[in-house]
């Protein structure tokens, strides 16, 4: 449903299919606030991307990994802990069929794999990812 009730303005109402879970998209003024599950997307005027959510967590990811504050289910950047070829990433909401995930890796040259189910990403490297710096960014699809 679309309803345009300003100039400028418009609300894109949603429903989540097989949960029936329902939200709102506003968007005014060139700015769109949205949610869905644990997940709220932002555009600012300059046409930037922001996302937010909760739950996002490390599972197994070498010694005092951490997660970037403001990370989440969509994107965010680890630091890998030290003595690790592979790290897992917990998703916080579990997605409805495993999401297409793109990584960096801070160091020129290295392939990191990826396999994704609807709870995790997990990325693994034949050499040592001590301290490693990875940003990660997934949508799902159906």
């Amino acid at each position: 449903t679309i309803a345009s009730n300003a100039v400028g303005t418009a609300e894109i109402d949603f429903i989540k299919s097989s949960t029936a879970t329902a939200g709102r998209l506003l968007v005014a003024d060139g700015n769109t606030f949205g949610s869905l599950d644990n997940v709220s997307i932002l555009t600012n005027e300059g046409g930037h991307v922001y996302t937010t959510g909760a739950g996002t967590n490390l599972g197994s990811c070498g010694t005092s990994p951490t997660l970037a504050t403001n990370s989440n289910d969509v994107n965010g950047k680890i630091t890998v802990g030290t003595v690790a070829t592979s790290c897992v990433l917990n998703f916080g909401t579990t997605w409805q069929a495993a999401p297409s995930c793109t990584m960096s890796y801070n160091t020129v040259g290295r392939v990191v794999a990826t396999a994704t189910t609807t709870t995790t990403l997990t990325f693994t490297q034949a050499v040592d990812l001590s301290s490693a710096v990875i940003s990660y960014h997934c949508e799902g699809f159906k």
